[in-house]
């Protein structure tokens, strides 16, 4: 009985790695190429609940100095996201809300004049992928805006002492740096070896090892 036991509970591993392998790769593919072609502007909030969303999101924004961007569509293959951003030139930082089906989800970039870049998020899959050198991304998926903010200021000064913030980068050149990093993270991912094989080891450890944890601390257990 045990070894029936132990064989069906290999069998589902397997079955489950092959599962979020096949997964990865239908997303990857499906986000690769240009990824300014998943991205639509709107002129105003579709929906009462997002216009709420971006109301309550400005009220904290011009509390830190963030100027209203633009509004957009984020179309997935199966869901499209109403996104709204704002940016702040003089101190190099950019702010997006992502909402979809009530939920928020928030992205505060500090953009560097090397092309580094500090992400601060909520969102659960943020450490899913594997990044490139100069991307850095820390998720706390239990806080609210202002704490998020609080957590990115501190990470933000850490990176500082290696890095010269990009000082006067104004929206829409900061917005096509994002885009760009975007486009060309599916592509590195694609380049890895063997990577249609290592989603499951991404999503089930990378994701979850590196949740919650301040860059200082993710660069000390690198």
């Amino acid at each position: 009985m045990l070894i029936l036991i132990s064989l069906a509970l290999v069998a589902l591993i397997i079955a489950l790695s092959i599962f979020i392998n096949l997964r990865t790769v239908a997303a990857v593919k499906a986000l690769s190429g240009d990824a300014s072609e998943f991205f639509s502007l709107v002129d105003r909030p579709e929906s009462d609940d997002f216009q709420q969303a971006v109301f309550d999101t400005d009220k904290f924004a011009q509390d830190y100095d963030f100027k209203p961007h633009q509004l957009l569509h984020f179309s997935l293959p199966k869901v499209t996201l109403e996104v709204a951003t704002w940016h702040d030139k003089k101190n190099a930082r950019s702010l997006i809300l992502f909402f979809h089906n009530g939920k928020k989800e928030f992205d505060i970039i500090s953009h560097f004049s090397d092309r580094t870049r500090l992400s601060t998020t909520n969102q659960a899959d943020s450490h899913f992928l594997p990044l490139g050198d100069k991307r850095h991304i820390q998720n706390f998926t239990h806080l609210n805006l202002a704490h998020l903010m609080g957590e990115h200021l501190a990470s933000e000064e850490y990176l500082k002492q290696r890095h010269d913030l990009a000082v006067g980068l104004d929206a829409e050149e900061a917005f096509n740096h994002i885009i760009e990093e975007f486009t060309q993270h599916m592509a590195e991912i694609q380049s890895k070896g063997f990577w249609q094989l290592r989603g499951a080891y991404w999503y089930l450890w990378r994701r979850n090892l590196r949740a919650n944890t301040s860059v200082k601390t993710l660069h000390k257990l690198s």
